[in-house]
């Protein structure tokens, strides 16, 4: 029951929005995420730094910043699927 009312009042309606309003929200969710939760910030940080030894603690923060705007982005795009004409979801892939 609780998954068809998550269903039915959150992802149905912000699957509806238009992208840029979508975007919009996924900034928000950047803030809420990044900013606010701290979620597995030392985990990305720690992976960026092994993926790239050479890069310095500067350019190490800007690609974990890159990596949470997105992720953000890629949240909100598969909500986004759930109200996906098949004709708009091609026309999105090529």
């Amino acid at each position: 029951m609780g998954s068809k009312l998550a269903y039915y009042l959150i992802l149905l309606p912000i699957s509806k929005l238009p992208y840029p309003v979508l975007y919009l929200f996924s900034d928000f969710l950047f803030v809420l995420i990044y900013h606010l939760v701290g979620y597995r910030k030392k985990v990305v940080l720690d992976n960026i730094k092994k993926s790239f030894p050479e890069k310095t603690e500067k350019e190490h923060k800007a690609i974990q910043k890159g990596f949470y705007k997105h992720f953000c982005d890629f949240i909100l795009e598969s909500i986004k699927c759930f109200s996906l004409s098949k004709e708009e979801g091609l026309k999105r892939l090529n």
